[in-house]
């Protein structure tokens, strides 16, 4: 436990502070206060500036993975250490979210369900740790609301009805994504803009596979119909196979990559692995059916690497080899170390 809890000790030290100013994107006008820097230099100073809702809530996320391990007496210990950085956060996300500057791949703004799934399972957590509370009452019902409100909900919000992928329906990258002040309309056809390009495309567009977080972060049933649907367009579209193994692309249009274009990502692989696993566990694949896509995962992981088994950012469709990209990528093996 000592490295996790020394990682939680980092984020408490550069949890940003009211003299720390606002992110101002107008006529969104967030103060930094409770929030985290984007990333930081080892020393805490803050590197990029930007506001990713991701960043508050996985430190949350963090620290219900070391408590939910821990003796009643550790967890009370932890508690108290740690009480003041959660509840800010916590109190972040709720006051700002689901909204965000950023979403996982720092480049467009608005409401993506991978960030949605950081920040709303962070709400869920904090209505356990605080159950029976005021505080946690709040968390837990914003959190629902959020899940299930009818008309106003994830799924109001970035499931499309009519995308130009298969029968058009699956979840967006990002809702919102054209200003803003955008409202988050699934089925708008308003540009948004393409990173590290001069594109612009509708958000139905943005095909990526950041929905299978609300499965892997338990808000859904990995049997989701919206999930499934779109799980479909993305092993149709965005998946290729290679000599080393099936690869996942971020997203349809992406230009970060060799020669501007985005190649296969081998965390993608790793998230693709284990929900197989959770389907398994709402009865949706057998355990043989389940396990064949882990091994396979598992096995591609294994080729993607180079000779000293580092696993790369990214991998050329054609070889199934590691671009110039970073390598080794310590979320490509955090995701290996998952799915073992």
């Amino acid at each position: 436990m000592k490295t996790p809890i020394n990682a939680l000790r980092f984020l408490k030290k550069i949890q940003y502070q009211k003299s720390d100013g606002v992110w101002d994107y107008n006529p969104r006008v967030i103060p930094k206060e409770c929030g985290f820097p984007q990333n930081t230099w080892v020393t805490g100073e803050s590197y990029w500036g930007g506001l990713q809702l991701d960043q508050v809530g996985y430190p949350i996320n963090l620290f219900w993975q070391v408590y939910r391990r821990m003796s009643a007496s550790q967890q009370q210990l932890l508690k108290i250490e740690f009480d003041s950085m959660i509840k800010k956060g916590l109190d972040f996300i709720q006051k700002y979210g689901p909204w965000s500057a950023q979403e996982r791949w720092e480049e467009n703004f608005g409401l993506s369900p991978s960030t949605f799934s950081s920040a709303t399972s962070a709400l869920m957590i904090g209505g356990e740790l605080y159950k029976c509370t005021e505080a946690g009452e709040s968390y837990y019902k914003t959190a629902q609301g959020w899940l299930f409100k009818p008309g106003d909900n994830i799924d109001t919000w970035a499931f499309t009805q009519n995308g130009p992928f298969g029968d058009g329906q699956y979840y967006l990258r990002v809702s919102g994504c054209q200003s803003y002040s955008a409202v988050w309309d699934p089925n708008s056809k308003e540009s948004c803009h393409v990173a590290n390009s001069s594109m612009r495309v509708s958000p139905q567009d943005f095909l990526d596979q950041g929905f299978l977080k609300l499965a892997l972060l338990g808000l859904k049933p990995a049997d989701d119909w919206h999930i499934l649907k779109s799980l479909e367009k993305i092993n149709q579209f965005i998946r290729v196979k290679t000599p080393n193994g099936y690869g996942w692309y971020r997203y349809s249009n992406d230009a970060y990559g060799e020669e501007g274009k985005g190649r296969l990502w081998p965390l993608l692989s790793g998230e693709q692995g284990r929900f197989a696993v959770e389907r398994y566990l709402v009865g949706n694949l057998d355990w043989n059916q389940a396990e064949t896509q882990v091994n396979l995962v598992l096995d591609s992981l294994v080729k993607f690497s180079n000779e000293g088994l580092l696993i790369p950012e990214q991998v050329f469709e054609q070889s199934g080899e590691g671009t110039g990209g970073a390598t080794p990528l310590a979320w490509s093996h955090a995701e290996f170390i998952k799915l073992l």
